[in-house]
Protein backbone atom coordinates (compact mmCIF):
# COMPACT_ATOMS: atom_id res chain seq x y z
CA UNK A 1 0.00 0.00 0.00
CA UNK A 2 2.95 2.43 0.49
CA UNK A 3 4.35 1.85 -2.80
CA UNK A 4 1.02 1.59 -4.80
CA UNK A 5 -1.84 2.64 -2.53
CA UNK A 6 -3.68 6.62 -2.80
CA UNK A 7 -1.93 9.02 -1.49
CA UNK A 8 -5.57 10.73 -0.47
CA UNK A 9 -8.80 10.15 -0.02
CA UNK A 10 -11.12 8.92 -3.02
CA UNK A 11 -14.94 8.70 -3.35
CA UNK A 12 -15.90 5.22 -3.59
CA UNK A 13 -18.80 5.76 -6.57
CA UNK A 14 -16.21 7.68 -8.92
CA UNK A 15 -13.42 4.88 -8.14
CA UNK A 16 -14.97 3.46 -12.14
CA UNK A 17 -17.85 2.71 -14.85
CA UNK A 18 -19.13 -0.39 -12.33
CA UNK A 19 -19.89 0.97 -9.02
CA UNK A 20 -22.79 3.23 -9.57
CA UNK A 21 -23.99 -0.07 -10.39
CA UNK A 22 -22.59 -2.02 -7.32
CA UNK A 23 -23.55 0.48 -4.77
CA UNK A 24 -27.22 0.71 -6.21
CA UNK A 25 -27.58 -3.17 -6.17
CA UNK A 26 -25.94 -3.36 -2.37
CA UNK A 27 -28.11 -0.87 -1.34
CA UNK A 28 -31.63 -2.94 -3.10
CA UNK A 29 -30.17 -6.10 -1.53
CA UNK A 30 -29.71 -4.49 2.03
CA UNK A 31 -33.00 -2.82 2.19
CA UNK A 32 -34.52 -6.54 1.22
CA UNK A 33 -32.77 -8.22 3.93
CA UNK A 34 -33.40 -5.24 6.37
CA UNK A 35 -37.16 -5.44 5.58
CA UNK A 36 -37.35 -9.28 5.17
CA UNK A 37 -35.73 -10.43 8.47
CA UNK A 38 -33.74 -12.54 6.47
CA UNK A 39 -31.62 -14.50 9.66
CA UNK A 40 -28.70 -16.94 8.70
CA UNK A 41 -30.57 -19.34 11.24
CA UNK A 42 -31.01 -23.27 9.63
CA UNK A 43 -35.40 -23.06 9.93
CA UNK A 44 -34.88 -19.63 7.88
CA UNK A 45 -38.21 -19.21 6.04
CA UNK A 46 -37.23 -16.79 3.58
CA UNK A 47 -36.97 -19.12 -0.11
CA UNK A 48 -34.06 -18.27 -2.53
CA UNK A 49 -35.48 -16.55 -6.39
CA UNK A 50 -37.04 -13.75 -4.05
CA UNK A 51 -37.56 -10.49 -6.78
CA UNK A 52 -35.15 -7.53 -5.69
CA UNK A 53 -36.80 -4.33 -6.56
CA UNK A 54 -34.66 -2.46 -9.07
CA UNK A 55 -34.08 1.22 -7.93
CA UNK A 56 -32.09 2.97 -10.61
CA UNK A 57 -32.86 6.35 -9.52
CA UNK A 58 -29.98 6.92 -7.55
CA UNK A 59 -27.65 7.89 -9.69
CA UNK A 60 -28.31 8.67 -13.68
CA UNK A 61 -25.47 6.42 -14.92
CA UNK A 62 -27.61 3.60 -14.20
CA UNK A 63 -30.02 4.42 -17.02
CA UNK A 64 -27.16 5.35 -19.52
CA UNK A 65 -29.12 4.76 -22.48
CA UNK A 66 -32.00 7.44 -23.44
CA UNK A 67 -34.60 8.13 -26.07
CA UNK A 68 -33.39 10.95 -28.36
CA UNK A 69 -32.50 14.16 -26.46
CA UNK A 70 -30.63 16.51 -29.28
CA UNK A 71 -30.54 19.49 -26.52
CA UNK A 72 -28.05 16.82 -24.71
CA UNK A 73 -25.67 15.78 -27.44
CA UNK A 74 -22.59 17.14 -27.77
CA UNK A 75 -20.81 16.10 -31.59
CA UNK A 76 -17.38 16.95 -31.86
CA UNK A 77 -16.18 15.48 -35.08
CA UNK A 78 -16.65 17.19 -38.59
CA UNK A 79 -16.30 14.41 -41.42
CA UNK A 80 -13.19 16.03 -42.65
CA UNK A 81 -10.72 12.98 -42.84
CA UNK A 82 -10.72 10.54 -45.79
CA UNK A 83 -9.64 7.05 -44.55
CA UNK A 84 -9.46 5.65 -47.98
CA UNK A 85 -5.02 5.70 -48.80
CA UNK A 86 -5.10 4.13 -44.73
CA UNK A 87 -7.40 1.20 -45.68
CA UNK A 88 -7.01 -2.27 -46.74
CA UNK A 89 -8.88 -2.76 -50.00
CA UNK A 90 -11.69 -5.08 -47.93
CA UNK A 91 -12.17 -2.24 -45.50
CA UNK A 92 -11.73 0.43 -48.08
CA UNK A 93 -14.45 -1.06 -50.15
CA UNK A 94 -16.54 -1.61 -46.73
CA UNK A 95 -15.84 2.13 -46.18
CA UNK A 96 -16.98 3.67 -49.45
CA UNK A 97 -19.25 1.26 -51.18
CA UNK A 98 -21.18 -0.57 -48.00
CA UNK A 99 -23.88 -1.52 -50.02
CA UNK A 100 -21.56 -4.25 -51.21
CA UNK A 101 -21.87 -5.91 -47.28
CA UNK A 102 -25.45 -6.02 -47.89
CA UNK A 103 -26.90 -9.90 -47.87
CA UNK A 104 -29.77 -11.53 -49.41
CA UNK A 105 -32.04 -11.87 -45.93
CA UNK A 106 -34.77 -10.11 -44.21
CA UNK A 107 -34.40 -9.18 -40.75
CA UNK A 108 -36.70 -10.09 -37.72
CA UNK A 109 -38.81 -7.70 -36.08
CA UNK A 110 -36.81 -8.29 -33.11
CA UNK A 111 -33.55 -7.29 -35.09
CA UNK A 112 -34.53 -4.25 -36.03
CA UNK A 113 -36.10 -1.03 -33.73
CA UNK A 114 -39.77 -0.74 -34.38
CA UNK A 115 -40.88 3.09 -33.65
CA UNK A 116 -39.08 6.09 -34.88
CA UNK A 117 -38.19 9.00 -33.18
CA UNK A 118 -40.48 11.66 -32.89
CA UNK A 119 -40.28 14.33 -35.85
CA UNK A 120 -39.43 17.57 -33.98
CA UNK A 121 -36.52 15.68 -31.91
CA UNK A 122 -35.15 14.56 -35.72
CA UNK A 123 -35.74 17.83 -36.93
CA UNK A 124 -33.45 19.16 -33.76
CA UNK A 125 -30.87 16.38 -34.67
CA UNK A 126 -30.64 17.17 -37.87
CA UNK A 127 -29.73 21.38 -37.27
CA UNK A 128 -26.78 19.75 -34.65
CA UNK A 129 -25.56 17.61 -37.42
CA UNK A 130 -25.71 20.71 -39.99
CA UNK A 131 -23.45 23.02 -37.14
CA UNK A 132 -20.52 20.41 -38.06
CA UNK A 133 -21.51 20.28 -41.99
CA UNK A 134 -22.68 16.53 -40.84
CA UNK A 135 -25.96 16.52 -42.21
CA UNK A 136 -27.15 15.11 -45.91
CA UNK A 137 -30.65 15.07 -47.32
CA UNK A 138 -32.06 13.21 -49.78
CA UNK A 139 -35.39 11.97 -51.36
CA UNK A 140 -34.89 8.47 -51.31
CA UNK A 141 -38.11 6.67 -49.54
CA UNK A 142 -36.52 4.13 -47.54
CA UNK A 143 -39.01 4.83 -45.18
CA UNK A 144 -41.42 2.84 -47.54
CA UNK A 145 -38.76 0.60 -49.40
CA UNK A 146 -36.67 -0.36 -46.49
CA UNK A 147 -37.78 1.20 -43.29
CA UNK A 148 -35.78 -1.41 -41.06
CA UNK A 149 -32.71 0.10 -42.09
CA UNK A 150 -33.64 3.13 -40.80
CA UNK A 151 -31.10 4.30 -37.50
CA UNK A 152 -32.54 5.50 -34.72
CA UNK A 153 -30.37 8.07 -32.86
CA UNK A 154 -30.33 8.14 -28.76
CA UNK A 155 -29.02 9.30 -26.60
CA UNK A 156 -25.79 7.41 -24.17
CA UNK A 157 -25.11 9.29 -20.66
CA UNK A 158 -21.85 11.14 -20.52
CA UNK A 159 -22.01 13.30 -17.57
CA UNK A 160 -24.63 15.77 -16.19
CA UNK A 161 -24.79 18.16 -18.74
CA UNK A 162 -24.17 16.19 -22.25
CA UNK A 163 -24.56 12.53 -23.95
CA UNK A 164 -22.81 10.68 -26.54
CA UNK A 165 -24.42 9.97 -29.99
CA UNK A 166 -25.45 6.12 -30.59
CA UNK A 167 -26.82 4.79 -33.60
CA UNK A 168 -29.23 2.40 -33.11
CA UNK A 169 -28.52 0.82 -36.52
CA UNK A 170 -29.42 -3.08 -35.33
CA UNK A 171 -31.32 -3.75 -38.91
CA UNK A 172 -28.93 -1.71 -41.27
CA UNK A 173 -26.37 -4.42 -39.60
CA UNK A 174 -28.50 -7.54 -39.69
CA UNK A 175 -28.47 -7.83 -43.55
CA UNK A 176 -24.85 -6.51 -43.63
CA UNK A 177 -21.94 -9.23 -43.84
CA UNK A 178 -19.45 -9.27 -41.15
CA UNK A 179 -15.94 -7.92 -42.03
CA UNK A 180 -12.73 -8.84 -40.73
CA UNK A 181 -10.26 -6.22 -39.11
CA UNK A 182 -7.36 -5.51 -36.52
CA UNK A 183 -9.90 -5.23 -33.44
CA UNK A 184 -9.56 -9.06 -32.58
CA UNK A 185 -5.72 -7.88 -31.15
CA UNK A 186 -6.64 -4.61 -29.74
CA UNK A 187 -4.23 -4.88 -26.61
CA UNK A 188 -5.73 -5.09 -22.59
CA UNK A 189 -3.98 -3.87 -19.67
CA UNK A 190 -2.46 -7.21 -19.03
CA UNK A 191 -0.89 -7.01 -21.73
CA UNK A 192 1.90 -4.38 -20.58
CA UNK A 193 3.43 -7.16 -18.13
CA UNK A 194 5.25 -8.06 -21.01
CA UNK A 195 7.06 -5.09 -20.61
CA UNK A 196 10.85 -5.45 -18.09
CA UNK A 197 13.33 -3.25 -16.93
CA UNK A 198 15.75 -3.02 -13.43
CA UNK A 199 14.29 -0.58 -10.91
CA UNK A 200 17.75 0.71 -9.94
CA UNK A 201 18.85 1.74 -12.60
CA UNK A 202 16.31 2.82 -14.98
CA UNK A 203 12.69 4.42 -14.95
CA UNK A 204 9.29 4.63 -17.19
CA UNK A 205 8.46 7.87 -19.25
CA UNK A 206 4.66 7.21 -20.55
CA UNK A 207 2.69 9.18 -23.36
CA UNK A 208 -0.50 8.58 -24.10
CA UNK A 209 -3.37 10.62 -26.43
CA UNK A 210 -6.52 10.09 -27.95
CA UNK A 211 -9.03 11.61 -30.89
CA UNK A 212 -12.40 13.14 -29.88
CA UNK A 213 -15.65 11.49 -31.13
CA UNK A 214 -12.62 9.80 -33.32
CA UNK A 215 -15.69 8.13 -35.46
CA UNK A 216 -17.11 11.60 -36.24
CA UNK A 217 -14.30 13.50 -38.46
CA UNK A 218 -14.61 9.91 -41.05
CA UNK A 219 -15.76 11.76 -44.09
CA UNK A 220 -17.84 9.38 -45.91
CA UNK A 221 -19.39 8.35 -49.34
CA UNK A 222 -22.71 9.10 -50.66
CA UNK A 223 -23.15 5.31 -50.46
CA UNK A 224 -22.50 5.12 -46.94
CA UNK A 225 -23.92 8.32 -46.27
CA UNK A 226 -27.36 7.13 -47.55
CA UNK A 227 -26.90 3.95 -44.85
CA UNK A 228 -27.29 6.25 -42.00
CA UNK A 229 -30.51 7.32 -43.38
CA UNK A 230 -32.36 8.36 -39.90
CA UNK A 231 -36.73 8.51 -39.72
CA UNK A 232 -39.13 9.88 -39.97
CA UNK A 233 -39.16 11.69 -43.40
CA UNK A 234 -38.93 15.70 -42.80
CA UNK A 235 -41.07 18.29 -44.71
CA UNK A 236 -38.10 20.43 -46.31
CA UNK A 237 -39.79 23.71 -45.55
CA UNK A 238 -38.50 23.10 -41.98
CA UNK A 239 -34.63 22.56 -43.20
CA UNK A 240 -34.63 25.84 -45.18
CA UNK A 241 -32.09 27.59 -43.35
CA UNK A 242 -29.68 24.70 -43.56
CA UNK A 243 -26.48 24.51 -45.08
CA UNK A 244 -27.52 21.26 -46.57
CA UNK A 245 -30.59 22.39 -47.73
CA UNK A 246 -28.62 24.66 -49.78
CA UNK A 247 -26.29 22.04 -50.75
CA UNK A 248 -29.69 19.66 -51.74
CA UNK A 249 -31.07 22.35 -54.00
CA UNK A 250 -28.17 22.94 -55.69
CA UNK A 251 -27.53 19.33 -56.61
CA UNK A 252 -31.00 19.01 -57.60
CA UNK A 253 -30.49 22.24 -60.59
CA UNK A 254 -27.03 20.46 -61.43
CA UNK A 255 -27.97 19.00 -65.03
CA UNK A 256 -27.51 15.38 -65.30
CA UNK A 257 -24.17 14.11 -67.64
CA UNK A 258 -24.54 13.15 -71.17
CA UNK A 259 -25.25 9.03 -71.40
CA UNK A 260 -21.91 8.94 -73.02
CA UNK A 261 -20.36 9.52 -69.65
CA UNK A 262 -22.73 8.46 -67.29
CA UNK A 263 -23.98 5.07 -68.90
CA UNK A 264 -27.26 3.91 -68.20
CA UNK A 265 -26.79 3.44 -65.08
CA UNK A 266 -28.08 -0.82 -65.38
CA UNK A 267 -27.24 -3.47 -63.15
CA UNK A 268 -25.99 -1.79 -60.37
CA UNK A 269 -28.34 -2.00 -57.96
CA UNK A 270 -32.39 -2.61 -57.43
CA UNK A 271 -31.60 1.10 -54.93
CA UNK A 272 -31.60 2.83 -58.24
CA UNK A 273 -35.84 1.94 -58.47
CA UNK A 274 -36.40 3.26 -54.85
CA UNK A 275 -39.54 5.38 -54.93
CA UNK A 276 -38.99 8.69 -53.95
CA UNK A 277 -40.61 11.23 -51.36
CA UNK A 278 -43.52 13.12 -51.64
CA UNK A 279 -42.88 16.95 -53.03
CA UNK A 280 -42.08 18.85 -50.25
CA UNK A 281 -40.68 16.21 -48.29
CA UNK A 282 -36.94 14.53 -47.69
CA UNK A 283 -34.85 12.21 -45.39
CA UNK A 284 -31.90 13.25 -43.58
CA UNK A 285 -28.64 11.26 -42.80
CA UNK A 286 -25.58 11.62 -41.01
CA UNK A 287 -21.90 11.98 -43.10
CA UNK A 288 -19.63 9.80 -41.21
CA UNK A 289 -19.67 6.84 -39.22
CA UNK A 290 -22.24 6.44 -36.35
CA UNK A 291 -20.96 4.58 -32.98
CA UNK A 292 -22.87 1.50 -33.66
CA UNK A 293 -21.92 0.38 -36.64
CA UNK A 294 -20.73 -3.09 -36.79
CA UNK A 295 -17.58 -1.99 -39.37
CA UNK A 296 -16.76 1.59 -37.48
CA UNK A 297 -14.62 -0.13 -34.96
CA UNK A 298 -12.62 -2.00 -37.55
CA UNK A 299 -12.50 0.94 -40.48
CA UNK A 300 -11.59 3.51 -37.36
CA UNK A 301 -8.93 0.79 -36.39
CA UNK A 302 -7.35 0.13 -39.34
CA UNK A 303 -7.47 3.70 -40.41
CA UNK A 304 -5.78 4.99 -37.20
CA UNK A 305 -2.73 2.52 -37.26
CA UNK A 306 -1.65 2.69 -41.28
CA UNK A 307 -1.84 6.42 -40.55
CA UNK A 308 0.95 6.13 -37.43
CA UNK A 309 2.31 3.50 -39.36
CA UNK A 310 3.16 6.23 -41.91
CA UNK A 311 4.93 7.89 -39.97
CA UNK A 312 7.25 5.48 -38.15
CA UNK A 313 5.54 4.51 -35.42
CA UNK A 314 3.46 1.26 -34.21
CA UNK A 315 6.64 -0.96 -35.69
CA UNK A 316 6.90 -4.85 -35.63
CA UNK A 317 9.35 -4.80 -32.73
CA UNK A 318 7.37 -2.20 -30.77
CA UNK A 319 4.39 -2.79 -30.97
CA UNK A 320 2.33 -4.32 -28.18
CA UNK A 321 -0.91 -6.60 -29.22
CA UNK A 322 -3.47 -9.46 -27.43
CA UNK A 323 -2.59 -12.29 -30.12
CA UNK A 324 1.10 -12.18 -29.90
CA UNK A 325 3.99 -12.00 -27.74
CA UNK A 326 5.67 -8.47 -27.83
CA UNK A 327 9.09 -8.39 -28.99
CA UNK A 328 10.23 -4.87 -27.67
CA UNK A 329 12.66 -4.17 -25.06
CA UNK A 330 13.28 -0.42 -24.71
CA UNK A 331 9.84 0.97 -26.16
CA UNK A 332 6.56 -0.24 -25.95
CA UNK A 333 3.90 1.23 -28.30
CA UNK A 334 0.06 0.59 -28.58
CA UNK A 335 -3.25 1.59 -30.25
CA UNK A 336 -6.46 1.15 -29.22
CA UNK A 337 -9.06 2.64 -31.86
CA UNK A 338 -8.58 6.28 -30.77
CA UNK A 339 -6.29 5.77 -28.24
CA UNK A 340 -2.69 6.04 -28.74
CA UNK A 341 0.30 4.97 -25.93
CA UNK A 342 3.85 4.48 -26.00
CA UNK A 343 6.10 3.43 -22.79
CA UNK A 344 9.93 3.63 -22.89
CA UNK A 345 12.45 2.19 -20.23
CA UNK A 346 14.96 5.13 -19.66
CA UNK A 347 17.99 5.65 -17.24
CA UNK A 348 17.08 6.81 -14.27
CA UNK A 349 18.39 10.12 -12.85
CA UNK A 350 19.75 10.69 -16.40
CA UNK A 351 18.47 13.91 -18.35
CA UNK A 352 18.14 11.62 -21.76
CA UNK A 353 15.43 11.94 -24.54
CA UNK A 354 12.75 9.58 -24.26
CA UNK A 355 11.64 7.33 -27.18
CA UNK A 356 8.07 7.63 -26.13
CA UNK A 357 8.08 11.44 -25.82
CA UNK A 358 8.95 11.76 -29.48
CA UNK A 359 6.43 9.21 -30.17
CA UNK A 360 3.89 11.63 -29.35
CA UNK A 361 5.55 14.67 -30.53
CA UNK A 362 5.61 12.94 -34.62
CA UNK A 363 1.96 11.63 -33.69
CA UNK A 364 0.82 14.73 -32.86
CA UNK A 365 2.25 15.99 -35.94
CA UNK A 366 0.42 13.70 -37.87
CA UNK A 367 -2.91 14.53 -36.03
CA UNK A 368 -2.19 17.83 -37.37
CA UNK A 369 -1.51 17.23 -40.75
CA UNK A 370 -4.71 15.35 -41.05
CA UNK A 371 -6.97 17.68 -38.74
CA UNK A 372 -7.65 15.15 -36.34
CA UNK A 373 -8.81 16.58 -33.81
CA UNK A 374 -8.05 15.31 -30.09
CA UNK A 375 -8.50 16.14 -26.42
CA UNK A 376 -4.89 17.80 -26.28
CA UNK A 377 -5.84 18.81 -22.15
CA UNK A 378 -5.92 15.31 -21.27
CA UNK A 379 -2.85 14.13 -22.98
CA UNK A 380 0.12 12.05 -21.41
CA UNK A 381 3.72 13.47 -22.04
CA UNK A 382 6.48 11.90 -19.89
CA UNK A 383 4.73 10.36 -16.99
CA UNK A 384 6.20 7.67 -14.56
CA UNK A 385 2.93 6.95 -13.48
CA UNK A 386 0.05 6.65 -15.16
CA UNK A 387 -3.79 5.05 -16.38
CA UNK A 388 -3.09 3.45 -19.86
CA UNK A 389 -5.40 0.80 -21.35
CA UNK A 390 -7.72 0.11 -18.21
CA UNK A 391 -4.39 -0.61 -16.47
CA UNK A 392 -2.04 1.59 -13.81
CA UNK A 393 1.60 1.42 -14.74
CA UNK A 394 3.56 2.95 -11.32
CA UNK A 395 7.10 3.80 -11.71
CA UNK A 396 6.71 6.89 -9.62
CA UNK A 397 9.29 8.41 -7.07
CA UNK A 398 6.86 6.86 -4.20
CA UNK A 399 7.02 3.45 -5.78
CA UNK A 400 10.94 3.01 -6.69
CA UNK A 401 11.75 3.85 -3.93
CA UNK A 402 10.60 0.73 -2.09
CA UNK A 403 12.34 -1.23 -5.52
CA UNK A 404 9.19 -1.69 -6.95
CA UNK A 405 7.58 -0.79 -10.61
CA UNK A 406 4.16 -1.76 -10.87
CA UNK A 407 1.15 -2.88 -13.25
CA UNK A 408 -2.27 -3.58 -11.95
CA UNK A 409 -5.75 -2.46 -12.14
CA UNK A 410 -6.21 1.33 -10.60
CA UNK A 411 -5.60 1.04 -7.02
CA UNK A 412 -8.77 3.13 -6.35
CA UNK A 413 -11.02 0.51 -8.10
CA UNK A 414 -8.87 -2.42 -5.94
CA UNK A 415 -9.79 -0.54 -2.97
CA UNK A 416 -13.35 0.35 -3.72
CA UNK A 417 -14.43 -3.39 -5.01
CA UNK A 418 -12.66 -4.85 -1.73
CA UNK A 419 -14.32 -2.06 0.52
CA UNK A 420 -18.39 -3.00 -1.21
CA UNK A 421 -17.26 -6.83 -0.73
CA UNK A 422 -16.79 -6.84 2.52
CA UNK A 423 -20.12 -5.14 2.67
CA UNK A 424 -21.82 -8.00 1.39
CA UNK A 425 -20.13 -10.62 3.08
CA UNK A 426 -21.72 -9.48 6.26
CA UNK A 427 -25.20 -9.80 4.77
CA UNK A 428 -26.64 -13.85 4.74
CA UNK A 429 -28.16 -13.68 1.14
CA UNK A 430 -26.91 -11.60 -2.13
CA UNK A 431 -28.83 -11.03 -5.23
CA UNK A 432 -27.43 -12.78 -8.53
CA UNK A 433 -27.36 -9.51 -10.32
CA UNK A 434 -25.01 -8.37 -7.56
CA UNK A 435 -22.88 -11.35 -7.18
CA UNK A 436 -21.89 -11.88 -10.55
CA UNK A 437 -20.71 -7.76 -11.16
CA UNK A 438 -18.92 -8.07 -8.31
CA UNK A 439 -17.17 -11.32 -9.89
CA UNK A 440 -16.61 -9.45 -13.20
CA UNK A 441 -14.95 -6.90 -11.24
CA UNK A 442 -12.72 -8.85 -9.31
CA UNK A 443 -11.77 -11.13 -12.61
CA UNK A 444 -10.77 -8.14 -14.73
CA UNK A 445 -8.51 -7.20 -10.95
CA UNK A 446 -6.86 -10.80 -10.82
CA UNK A 447 -5.77 -10.74 -14.82
CA UNK A 448 -2.61 -8.78 -13.47
CA UNK A 449 -1.80 -11.43 -10.34
CA UNK A 450 -3.25 -14.69 -12.17
CA UNK A 451 -2.00 -17.10 -9.25
CA UNK A 452 -4.91 -15.46 -6.95
CA UNK A 453 -7.37 -16.96 -8.96
CA UNK A 454 -7.01 -19.98 -7.21
CA UNK A 455 -8.71 -18.39 -4.29
CA UNK A 456 -12.10 -18.94 -5.79
CA UNK A 457 -13.12 -22.35 -5.96
CA UNK A 458 -17.32 -21.62 -5.13
CA UNK A 459 -17.97 -18.41 -6.34
CA UNK A 460 -18.63 -18.99 -10.43
CA UNK A 461 -21.04 -21.87 -8.88
CA UNK A 462 -23.36 -19.81 -7.16
CA UNK A 463 -25.48 -18.37 -9.48
CA UNK A 464 -27.53 -20.83 -12.21
CA UNK A 465 -27.07 -18.62 -15.76
CA UNK A 466 -30.16 -20.58 -17.57
CA UNK A 467 -32.50 -18.00 -15.45
CA UNK A 468 -30.55 -15.26 -14.92
CA UNK A 469 -32.01 -12.13 -15.91
CA UNK A 470 -30.40 -8.33 -15.30
CA UNK A 471 -33.32 -6.75 -15.25
CA UNK A 472 -34.89 -8.71 -12.65
CA UNK A 473 -32.36 -9.51 -9.48
CA UNK A 474 -33.09 -12.65 -7.67
CA UNK A 475 -32.25 -13.30 -4.09
CA UNK A 476 -29.69 -15.70 -3.71
CA UNK A 477 -28.23 -17.11 -0.15
CA UNK A 478 -24.94 -16.76 0.52
CA UNK A 479 -23.15 -19.32 1.85
CA UNK A 480 -20.14 -18.83 4.19
CA UNK A 481 -17.92 -20.83 1.77
CA UNK A 482 -18.38 -18.22 -1.11
CA UNK A 483 -18.24 -15.32 1.59
CA UNK A 484 -14.55 -16.97 2.72
CA UNK A 485 -13.59 -16.52 -0.86
CA UNK A 486 -14.37 -13.19 -1.05
CA UNK A 487 -13.30 -11.82 1.87
CA UNK A 488 -9.84 -13.50 0.95
CA UNK A 489 -9.76 -11.81 -2.24
CA UNK A 490 -10.40 -8.09 -0.13
CA UNK A 491 -8.05 -8.77 2.20
CA UNK A 492 -5.34 -9.69 -0.48
CA UNK A 493 -5.90 -6.62 -2.34
CA UNK A 494 -2.57 -5.08 -1.69
CA UNK A 495 -0.96 -7.74 -3.46
CA UNK A 496 -2.73 -7.87 -6.46
CA UNK A 497 -0.18 -5.89 -8.42
CA UNK A 498 2.68 -7.35 -10.91
CA UNK A 499 6.01 -5.65 -9.96
CA UNK A 500 7.78 -5.98 -13.73
CA UNK A 501 11.14 -5.00 -12.58
CA UNK A 502 11.54 -8.39 -10.63
CA UNK A 503 14.06 -10.79 -11.90
CA UNK A 504 12.48 -13.96 -13.98
CA UNK A 505 12.78 -17.29 -12.26
CA UNK A 506 15.53 -19.05 -12.82
CA UNK A 507 13.36 -22.64 -13.16
CA UNK A 508 10.48 -23.25 -15.80
CA UNK A 509 8.12 -25.78 -14.19
CA UNK A 510 4.98 -27.34 -15.59
CA UNK A 511 2.20 -29.20 -14.42
CA UNK A 512 -0.74 -32.22 -15.88
CA UNK A 513 -4.35 -31.56 -16.05
CA UNK A 514 -5.23 -34.49 -13.99
CA UNK A 515 -7.77 -34.05 -11.46
CA UNK A 516 -6.93 -36.68 -8.82
CA UNK A 517 -3.12 -36.90 -8.65
CA UNK A 518 -1.10 -34.03 -10.66
CA UNK A 519 2.32 -33.91 -11.92
CA UNK A 520 4.81 -31.54 -11.60
CA UNK A 521 8.04 -31.01 -13.28
CA UNK A 522 10.70 -28.17 -13.75
CA UNK A 523 14.28 -27.13 -15.35
CA UNK A 524 17.00 -24.97 -15.27
CA UNK A 525 16.25 -21.96 -17.72
CA UNK A 526 18.76 -18.99 -18.75
CA UNK A 527 17.08 -15.76 -17.88
CA UNK A 528 16.29 -14.85 -21.60
CA UNK A 529 14.55 -17.66 -22.49
CA UNK A 530 12.11 -17.63 -19.64
CA UNK A 531 11.35 -13.67 -20.51
CA UNK A 532 10.84 -15.01 -23.75
CA UNK A 533 8.74 -18.25 -22.53
CA UNK A 534 7.20 -15.50 -20.77
CA UNK A 535 5.71 -13.32 -23.24
CA UNK A 536 4.53 -16.37 -25.26
CA UNK A 537 3.20 -18.17 -22.68
CA UNK A 538 0.47 -14.81 -22.03
CA UNK A 539 -0.72 -15.34 -25.27
CA UNK A 540 -3.93 -16.96 -26.56
CA UNK A 541 -3.72 -21.01 -27.60
CA UNK A 542 -5.25 -23.25 -28.01
CA UNK A 543 -8.77 -24.42 -26.08
CA UNK A 544 -8.95 -27.85 -24.14
CA UNK A 545 -11.62 -29.08 -22.45
CA UNK A 546 -11.14 -31.33 -19.70
CA UNK A 547 -13.57 -34.41 -19.78
CA UNK A 548 -16.44 -34.86 -17.60
CA UNK A 549 -16.88 -37.04 -14.39
CA UNK A 550 -18.98 -39.07 -16.51
CA UNK A 551 -17.05 -39.47 -19.66
CA UNK A 552 -13.57 -40.51 -17.45
CA UNK A 553 -15.83 -42.84 -15.84
CA UNK A 554 -16.64 -43.97 -19.62
CA UNK A 555 -13.16 -44.53 -20.93
CA UNK A 556 -12.03 -46.54 -17.56
CA UNK A 557 -15.07 -48.90 -17.99
CA UNK A 558 -14.09 -48.99 -21.92
CA UNK A 559 -10.20 -49.12 -22.09
CA UNK A 560 -10.51 -46.22 -24.22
Amino acid sequence: MLADGPLESFEVLRSGRRFPQLIARLAEISGLVTKLGIGAGPYERTYPGHDVPMDSSMFPELEPYRSLDASRLKVVGKGNFDATPFLSPELAMAYKVPDTLLSDRLPGRCEFPQKLDPLPEVLSLAKLWDLNGLLHIHDVDLQKERRFELVRVFNCFKNLTSDRQIGDRRGRNSVENRICGPSSQLPTGPDLLDIHLDAQKETLSIVCTDRRDFYHQFQTSQNRTMSNTVGPMLPLELLRDTQAMKAYAAALNVRKPSRLIAGDGLGSTSRQKFARCPKGFGMVSFKSIFQGDHAGVEIATCAHEELLKSAGLLSESSRVVSNQPFTGSKLCEGLVIDDYFAIAVVPKGLLVPSPAVECLRRSKALYAMHELVGSDDKDICGERKAKIIGATVNASEQAQSRGHVLVSAPAEKRYALSWITLQICQLTHTSDSLHLCVLGGWTSILMFRRPFMSLLQRCFHLVDMNVFDPLIPKLVQLPRQIAQELTMLSILTPLMVADISVDFCSRLFATDASLTKGAIVSSQIRPEVMECLWRCCRSKGGYSKLLTPGSVSYCQVHGV
